[in-house]
């Protein structure tokens, strides 16, 4: 029993060691980035889309093939003044990728965004709309965004079709950490279970309503993410409803006697 004991604590210990240095392979792990940029013209409209970046030009290249045929097929009529690969984006396009918001009317789409400029502000409009509005009926979510509007954005996002070098890290610091977890469970899961048993009422449903607070947070970030297509939430759209949702959601569970549910 004693030496289970001892290679439960090796392992755990082996785990959380190797959860360290995977995380700071993948913190001080650089890759280059690679954003295809189309740029389109059209009678008094110039649209500008950017993609979500990429870790190699042989992706990027391929992004961009796709996104030139799926242009030409939506608008045969449309021409194509430029298409490339960036490693650096700059002007405008460089802002697109941060919350700032633009001068321009903008959208943002499911793989990257669009910038729309024209020399009438309500021809840009009607194309922003226009694509935001389109997108509902086609099943994917667009979001259109005026000048000066602040936009519900991501810092960074990684396309999930490329798994770089610095997610790998990622993936395995996870992996790790998770497996030391398990094994430092395994290990103390008596003793807490015998000191929970041991607490008295009120304590009991305090921790279960700390763990449902926590489950509605975690749950409320996933949603979003799932809705943004990014696990990256800006924290100025998930506060907000970080503090409403626990304040709708524990009366109602309190009302319909879900603590004392449980402890019975």
């Amino acid at each position: 029993m004693r030496s289970l004991w001892f290679i439960q604590h090796r392992f755990a210990l082996t785990g959380l060691v190797a959860a360290v240095f995977f995380g700071l392979l993948a913190h001080f792990s650089t890759s280059p980035n690679y954003f295809s940029v189309v740029r389109v013209q059209n009678a008094e409209l110039s649209t500008t889309i950017v993609s979500h970046p990429v870790s190699s030009p042989q992706a990027c290249q391929a992004a961009l093939e796709s996104q030139l045929h799926n242009i030409h097929a939506a608008c045969p009529s449309c021409q194509t003044t430029g298409s490339q690969c960036d490693e650096q984006l700059s002007g405008v396009l460089r802002l697109l990728f941060t919350n700032a918001p633009l001068p321009t009317y903008s959208a943002l789409l499911p793989n990257g965004f669009a910038v729309f400029e024209a020399t009438s502000t309500a021809v840009a409009q009607q194309a922003c709309l226009q694509s935001e509005q389109q997108s509902h009926a086609k099943g994917f979510w667009v979001r259109c965004y005026g000048p000066n509007e602040p936009r519900l954005v991501t810092t960074f996002h990684k396309t999930a079709s490329t798994l770089s070098l610095q997610s790998l890290w990622f993936v395995f610091a996870a992996a790790c950490l998770l497996f030391s977890i398990i094994q430092l469970g395994q290990i103390y899961n008596q003793p807490i279970a015998s000191k929970a048993l041991k607490l008295s009422r009120r304590h009991k449903q305090l921790f279960v309503g700390l763990y449902d607070l926590a489950a509605i947070e975690i749950c409320l970030y996933l949603a979003l993410a799932i809705k943004l297509e990014s696990i990256h939430v800006p924290l100025s759209n998930f506060l907000p409803a970080a503090w409403l949702a626990p304040l709708f959601a524990l009366p109602v569970f309190v009302k319909f006697g879900l603590f004392n549910a449980v402890r019975r």
